[in-house]
């Protein structure tokens, strides 16, 4: 690398003569400009020809001399219209071959900045100026590079507990070299116009903006890549807008924004090419659950009529989900509450009829016979208060006890089992003796009188 020194030295002479004499003639400047350019000439070419040459031995030793070489050009002849060549030719060197990344993730960088200084700068008829022919390349190596570096950093920071997360609602800073890799596929996206790692750089954007709590515009980047390439694959065949659409649902379940979940999960399930499979199961169960949290949050706040509607509305929308009865269920609870007992009463009716082996069909049922019993419905209250007791019976029957068939397996998601109680029993049976006593019915009052008497002959009341 003797030739290189050579040069160096004769570089700086000539810059201390130029220094040093500013009242120079033309003819002595004319000279001073022929040796600077040959010696630009001289450098530029070494660092090619050392490049080349190590690409060919693949020797460590003449790798290196060529490094020298072309950070000696870059420091002398930053502005020479070869330096964004030789820049680019610099950081592939330091990342493909000296493994170098940071100072390849510079370069590239600067690069990369060159570019982004024509495009910017528009020329006279208003359009973006010309970039150079690295740009694309320049572009994405510095990502690769910088993420080299955020890796080199993950494994020496191994154990230690990350930077990221804490309260979800509050951002967390972004360590430097993972905020120059942001900026570096900020870049990229912007300037890049037909890149073909798009999405997958979207991706990586994105998920750095979640890791440190930058929720907002994780979304936005999220949500980009769901809507836009619903059947787009990572490498690995992952869908990448089902991975982006769970990471914007995620984002707003960890702030317990049930509209914002409830939102996109209706908008990702009215994506036909992104809602597939399973995931549009999951989605459809998400809608339900999320509508849920949306109604819990008015019954917090003691608006029980229009959590009632809601729940109503939801089983209108949702009739075969699993939450369904509940949301019948609920709804009853929240008219009774609103004081509209016309409206529990209806709304009890209609969970018995339609989801009879529902978990909560045991309390509707007392509940209705309760409510007739408050409206002075005495003979629909004892009608429903000897079901509630005919099914506390039955469930203590054999048939109830009867084990499974043999050869059959067991529901993957059994039904919650129905509870009759005992003490409930008791009570609606005698209640039922008296208003149809009181009703002149005493045929059936006599029954009831007599199945007491035979359900729990030690009682009090027998």
């Amino acid at each position: 690398c003797g030739d290189d020194q050579q040069v160096r030295r004769l570089v700086k002479i000539m810059d201390d003569v130029l220094k040093g004499n500013s009242k120079m003639d033309d003819k002595d400047k004319k000279a001073l400009d022929e040796a600077r350019e040959l010696s630009e000439r001289t450098i530029s070419n070494l660092a090619v020809n050392w490049h080349n040459e190590a690409k060919k031995t693949r020797d460590d030793e003449t790798f290196g001399f060529a490094n020298e070489v072309y950070a000696d050009y870059l420091t002398l002849f930053p502005e020479s219209p070869k330096a964004y060549d030789l820049r680019f030719f610099w950081a592939e060197l330091l990342n493909d071959n000296l493994n170098k990344y940071k100072r390849a993730a510079e370069e590239y960088t600067r690069v990369m900045m060159t570019d982004v200084g024509r495009v910017e700068k528009k020329g006279e008829d208003g359009n973006p100026g010309k970039p150079g022919k690295w740009m694309n390349n320049a572009a994405y190596n510095s990502i690769l590079a910088w993420d080299s570096v955020v890796k080199e950093e993950a494994t020496a920071d191994a154990g230690k507990a990350p930077s990221g997360g804490g309260d979800p609602s509050k951002k967390a800073a972004i360590p430097l070299t993972k905020q120059a890799l942001l900026e570096a596929c900020e870049r990229y996206l912007k300037y890049v116009e037909k890149g073909d790692k798009k999405v997958e750089i979207a991706y990586k954007a994105a998920k750095i903006y979640y890791d440190y709590n930058y929720l907002d515009e994780a979304v936005g980047r999220f949500a980009d890549i769901a809507l836009k390439y619903p059947d787009y694959k990572f490498e690995n065949g992952d869908r990448a807008g089902e991975i982006a659409a769970n990471l914007v649902l995620d984002s707003y379940n960890i702030l317990q924004d049930w509209a914002k979940v409830n939102e996109w999960s209706k908008k990702f399930y009215a994506e036909e090419k992104l809602a597939t499979g399973k995931f549009r199961e999951d989605l459809a169960k998400l809608i339900e659950q999320s509508s849920f949290k949306l109604i819990n949050q008015l019954e917090a706040k003691n608006e029980y009529g229009k959590a009632a509607d809601a729940y109503m509305t939801f089983v209108q929308d949702w009739p075969k989900s699993d939450l369904a009865d509940k949301a019948l269920y609920n709804a009853s609870i929240d008219f009774f509450n609103a004081k509209m007992l016309d409206r529990a009463i209806e709304v009890r009716k209609q969970l018995i009829q339609k989801y009879p082996k529902s978990q909560y069909v045991p309390k509707t049922l007392y509940a209705l016979a309760e409510g007739y019993e408050a409206i002075a419905d005495f003979d629909d209250a004892a009608d429903h208060y000897e079901r509630y007791t005919a099914n506390y019976e039955k469930s203590k029957g054999p048939a109830a006890k009867k084990a499974a068939p043999k050869g059959k397996k067991a529901d993957a998601a059994p039904q919650a089992e129905q509870v009759w109680e005992e003490q409930k029993a008791q009570d609606a049976l005698y209640n039922a003796g008296v208003f149809r006593d009181g009703l002149g019915q005493y045929k059936q009052a006599l029954k009831n009188r007599e199945k007491y008497l035979e359900l729990w002959p030690k009682s009090k009341d027998a």
